[in-house]
């Protein structure tokens, strides 16, 4: 049982290596080059379920600080803006996270200052804003908004790199340029799907890479081929029998959530001698995932057009030509 929960702890704390991952996590690591400079900000957006949070997190888990007699540094700060709503409640919890006797005590004004002092003091290197979409009043964003405000202000007056992360709505944040220069090219986490070759080959990739890092037996669930082009370089050659790979789009409706968490149950259903199945899939969506369907994508008595028909009224999938 240790075993597993290692092998599911190492799986969790990594970052797919698929290229839209790839080219975020390369994005934070460069905003956090601007601690100390000029201040500078990110934001990474997608649909709900695409792996921004999960991405934070494993930066997070890769920029861990010890402490020392001195000073407990904390490298991030992480705040959930659905929970706060207000800024001052986000100014509230930054305190707590940065370990403010009285986090709730003073006018906001006095909290920021306190904020702005610690984030200097305990050498954070990247603040995260989840959920950014939340802090958008309903009217819409200005540039005196109180929200667009608070921001700029941070970025001016702390010099820690900011990541925002949100859905696509969230880019009206940017409307103006004071708050749009101060940050870099926005990053994509895009949710997949099997419309046509270009999109399923992309979905395969993905999985591929993830497979890479599971310490199980998944050559059922390997839907690619690599041939070498004329410049030596490795193309990806989609395989004629995608039907199980159909069923995992419509299982984890191609969200990188539901993706992981499948693949996780996959972990703790088996040992590593085992294949990873049909069965077994069908086993860890009974357990790992919500269902709003009629049906588990994986029982062996749906038949695949069922699976095709479901994930075109999802917008999930269009035949290859």
């Amino acid at each position: 049982m240790k075993l597993i929960q290692n092998e599911i702890e190492t799986f969790e704390n990594r970052v797919c290596s698929h290229r839209d991952f790839k080219l975020a996590y390369e994005a934070i690591n460069k905003l956090t080059a601007f601690r100390g400079r000029k201040p500078k900000g990110l934001f990474v957006f997608g649909e709900t379920g695409s792996g921004k949070t999960c991405l934070a997190e494993y930066f997070e888990a890769k920029n861990y600080s010890d402490e020392t007699d001195e000073l407990s540094p904390i490298p991030i700060v992480y705040i959930d803006v659905a929970l706060e709503k207000t800024t001052g409640q986000i100014i509230s919890a930054m305190l707590q996270k940065m370990g403010d006797p009285t986090p709730y005590n003073d006018y906001e004004n006095v909290r920021r200052n306190r904020a702005v002092d610690l984030l200097k003091s305990l050498n954070v290197k990247l603040v995260v804003f989840d959920e950014i979409q939340d802090l958008i009043p309903k009217k819409g964003i200005k540039p005196n908004s109180k929200v667009y405000v608070f921001i700029k202000h941070f970025l001016n007056s702390a010099n820690v790199p900011f990541l925002l992360l949100g859905t696509p709505d969230a880019k009206e944040l940017f409307a103006d340029d004071q708050l749009f220069d101060r940050f870099l090219p926005a990053k994509e986490l895009r949710t997949f799907s099997c419309i046509g070759v270009s999109h399923t080959t992309n979905f395969a990739c993905m999985l591929d890479s993830l497979l890479d890092l599971m310490s199980r037996n998944v050559e059922a669930l390997r839907f690619v081929e690599y041939q070498k082009d004329a410049k030596g370089q490795q193309l990806p050659i989609l395989k004629k029998d995608i039907n199980l790979l159909l069923r995992f789009c419509l299982a984890t409706l191609g969200r990188m959530r539901r993706i992981n968490a499948l693949l996780t149950e996959c972990i703790a259903l088996t040992s590593p001698e085992k294949p990873i199945t049909q069965q077994v899939l069908y086993d860890a969506f009974n357990e790992g995932l919500n269902n709003r369907g009629n049906y588990n994508p994986f029982h062996k008595d749906i038949n695949i057009q069922t699976v095709k028909t479901s994930l075109k009224e999802k917008n999930l999938y269009e035949p290859i030509k």
